[in-house]
């Protein structure tokens, strides 16, 4: 009986193909177990699997030809259709975050009134809008000082962002809005390190800076975010004071120009200049309370872009022009005597 079960498993294992059987769920019988049958298949189901190959490839060939004789209509639809698409989204996006119509004027200015990040104020529970005011007799090189975390990033993307949202027809984020035309948009925000690019983060720095220097005009909109901290203090320090000094020598063909930094000495050596302003953030502390329970929760620090005095960059008086001795250090450089633009 074993030996008469052994031929049975043999014969199976040897005319049934399992592997294939269990793909296509029936019983297949492998090659070569009848020449016959090898034959007629190959004579008759081969044949006819390339019969079929081949007229499935003259109808997608007719297919495509046939589109592509009648493609520009098409392609113009879809154009349509995509633009469409882009204004719904924008209207829907508008109505919903209760965003306002900008002004576009020919003036050199940025005037906006209760400015917000379209996707930072989704993301937090608070959002404290912040007004933007360059050009249009106010000044046009602003420096941002401020701790770690209080927002000076989002500020500076948020002026771009507003501004961007404006030159392509949509609503944006604000109470109100003059926004002068602009020919670029240079940011030195965020740095993407790569090896397919042979340089370094603090070469892509420059490179871009580079750009902004050499490609500005009175109409574009510069965004910088903490420039030289990839080098020593004593050397950003420079690149960044000669870069502003730059901005601010073409005096009233000064771009607009937004930067945030940790050096506090950089007003020390900047060209006194009608064109220049500081700024600071500034803590609006806020404690809530769940009035059921009475119970009071932890304070919620807040931020807002403000006007700097004389003690947000080393004792540096906007009005004055001159570093206060109170606040430098004994190791602190001697302010550069800098003329007016």
């Amino acid at each position: 009986m074993t030996e008469d079960i052994q031929k049975v498993e043999y014969c199976i294992s040897r005319i049934i193909d399992f592997e294939e059987s269990e793909i296509q769920n029936t019983f297949i019988v492998k090659l070569g177990v009848d020449e016959h049958l090898d034959r007629q298949l190959d004579d008759v189901v081969g044949d006819t699997i390339v019969e079929i190959s081949n007229h499935e490839s003259r109808i997608l060939l007719g297919l495509v030809q046939y589109i592509q004789e009648r493609i520009s209509p098409m392609q113009k639809i879809i154009k349509m259709a995509s633009e469409l698409d882009c204004l719904i989204a924008l209207a829907m996006v508008a109505k919903e975050n209760n965003y306002t119509r900008p002004t576009l004027m020919e003036e050199q200015v940025l005037d906006i009134t209760g400015g917000r990040h379209p996707l930072q104020e989704l993301c937090v529970d608070s959002y404290v809008p912040n007004d933007i005011l360059s050009g249009d007799q106010q000044s046009l090189v602003k420096i941002i000082t401020g701790p770690n975390a209080s927002g000076k990033s989002v500020y500076l993307k948020q002026v771009a962002l507003i501004a961007y949202l404006a030159h392509i027809g949509s609503f944006v984020p604000a109470e109100s809005a003059r926004i002068g035309i602009l020919n670029h948009i240079h940011t030195r925000i965020q740095t993407v390190e790569s090896v397919a690019t042979n340089m370094s983060a603090f070469v892509v720095d420059l490179k871009q800076m580079l750009l902004s220097l050499c490609c500005s005009s009175p109409r574009s909109l510069i965004i910088v975010d903490e420039f030289g901290k990839g080098t020593t203090e004593i050397d950003g320090l420079a690149l960044l004071t000669s870069c502003l000094n730059h901005f601010l020598s073409r005096g009233d063909k000064c771009p607009h120009v937004f930067a945030s930094t940790h050096f506090h000495d950089v007003a020390s050596f900047l060209l006194q200049s009608r064109y220049l302003s500081f700024h600071m953030t500034k803590d609006r502390v806020r404690v809530c309370r769940d009035l059921k329970s009475e119970v009071q929760n932890d304070p919620n620090f807040l931020k807002r872009i403000v006007t700097g005095d004389e003690s947000w960059c080393c004792g540096y008086d906007p009005e004055s022009k001159q570093a206060s001795s109170q606040w430098k250090t004994p190791n602190s450089p001697r302010p550069k005597k800098a003329r007016e633009v």
